[in-house]
């Protein structure tokens, strides 16, 4: 097969030679030299080598767009993530605890709403009953309720996506405006549960088997209803702002921060160790593997030989807020579930923070103004963080040292610390950096 262009090649420029050579090898070349030239001739060929090269940046990106460890666009990696069984963790808002004392005794449902915080409302993050004038705390998500319904069609196996932007990971699944159980684990769909898993829209894809108790046919609806993702922080000078509609509020403490979406290469990694695991627990090391994957925001996971038979694990959470007693009994059910007979369950034990500070002195090839000192600070936080949140991870100053050498502007590099530099299996480390400089 007879090729104008060399289809490796992606630039326009080459592709523009290629397409000019190919013209001036021609017999007749002589009678169209001003033709090609330019005026419409040129135009042509430059369309041409414009197509040519839109075209073969389409295929160069759709093929590497297939691939987990090469794609760049995050919808892409969340399909695949997708397509492995994985749900990426869509991101969620902030969660407050109330301390309040409810004006009537009644039962609160996940998702109620409950009152507003400016143009947000508050939203109860799980079934409560409350008694009235007794005290009690109940902890809510900030945010914008929101809804999407899909008509069903027929009663056919099927996928229900949903196209909203913006889906939080705080969602409930109903089936004609009741709720039904739902779970992200594929192996759940055995177990009478509708399986929701992101997809590349920024939403979900709802799968039911529907021979079960929960069945949808022609006619019925499903609905999405879930928190708008929004990134927003709460002050304790803002909280007069929180309007309950059950009751008085307290006292206010936050259960968790703003927590962003799954990176792309934090998918990378926990899509495939996901699809390998497949919520099972073979050996004891899988309780590690599936500890990283029940704390949608751990960093860094850890374990611990307690004896021949019982391990303890740690985590490090991005926000380095620790789990809850709530939260760590429902990650050692989830556990049990997948472990076989003749496994000890383990236990989970609270990471330790260390604060150290560097003492970092940089002589400089060239002028400190010439670089600038939030570039210098910037570059030296990017380094020290490699060894920041990860539990057992220790520093050497010699490390350090080498890395900071490396930057093209530092001649000579000194670290000292008065901290102890030794890390235990549930311990991580926090870096605080005294930075100065020399000019030579």
């Amino acid at each position: 097969m007879v090729m104008l262009v060399d289809p490796s090649n992606i630039s326009f420029t080459q592709i523009k030679d290629e397409f000019r050579s190919y013209i001036d090898s021609k017999a007749t070349a002589d009678v169209w030299e001003d033709f090609y030239s330019s005026g419409v001739g040129a135009t042509l060929i430059e369309l041409l080598s414009g197509f040519a090269t839109f075209n073969s940046y389409t295929i160069t990106v759709g093929r590497r767009e297939t691939y987990l460890f090469y794609a760049l666009v995050r919808s892409a990696v969340v399909a695949i993530a997708e397509s492995l069984g994985y749900s990426a963790f869509r991101g969620s808002n902030v969660h407050l605890v109330l301390n309040i004392t409810p004006s009537t005794t009644q039962i609160l449902t996940r998702m109620e709403l409950l009152g507003t915080y400016l143009d947000y409302d508050i939203v109860a993050f799980e079934d409560q009953a409350l008694v009235q004038s007794v005290p009690e705390d109940v902890q809510v998500m900030i945010g914008q309720l929101k809804t999407e319904t899909i008509d069903i069609q027929s009663a056919d196996l099927q996928i229900f996506r949903f196209e909203s932007l913006n889906v939080s990971d705080d969602i409930r699944i109903l089936i004609n405006g009741s709720l039904v159980p739902s779970s992200k684990y594929i192996s759940d769909l055995v177990n009478d549960k509708y399986l929701v898993l992101s997809n590349a829209l920024g939403a979900v894809d709802v799968i039911y088997m529907n021979d079960g108790a929960y069945p949808y046919t022609y006619g019925d609806t499903i609905t999405l209803e879930y928190l708008e993702l929004k990134e927003f922080t709460i002050g304790v000078s803002d909280e007069s702002s929180l309007q309950l509609d059950i009751g008085t509020i307290n006292t206010v403490s936050t259960a968790s921060l703003y927590l962003a979406p799954e990176t792309t290469d934090a998918l990378r990694i926990n899509a495939p160790l996901y699809h390998e695991t497949n919520t099972l627990i073979r050996g004891r090391d899988d309780f590690k593997n599936h500890l990283k994957l029940l704390i949608s925001n751990a960093v860094s996971v850890n374990a611990y030989d307690v004896s021949a038979a019982v391990m303890d694990l740690s985590y490090v959470r991005d926000d380095l807020t620790l789990l809850t007693t709530t939260e760590k009994a429902s990650i050692l059910s989830a556990m049990d579930t997948y472990r076989p007979f003749g496994i000890w369950m383990p236990t989970i034990t609270d990471p330790t923070q260390l604060d150290i500070t560097l003492d970092i002195v940089l002589t400089l090839e060239t002028s400190l103004g010439s670089i600038g000192q939030s570039t210098i600070e910037a570059d030296v936080a990017s380094i020290v963080s490699t060894w920041e949140k990860q539990l057992e991870t220790s520093i050497t100053l010699e490390d350090v040292e080498a890395a900071l050498t490396a930057l093209t502007y530092v001649k000579i590099s000194r670290v000292t610390t008065s901290d102890s530099l030794d890390v235990d299996w549930d311990e991580y480390l926090v870096i605080t950096t005294s930075i100065s400089t020399v000019e030579l």
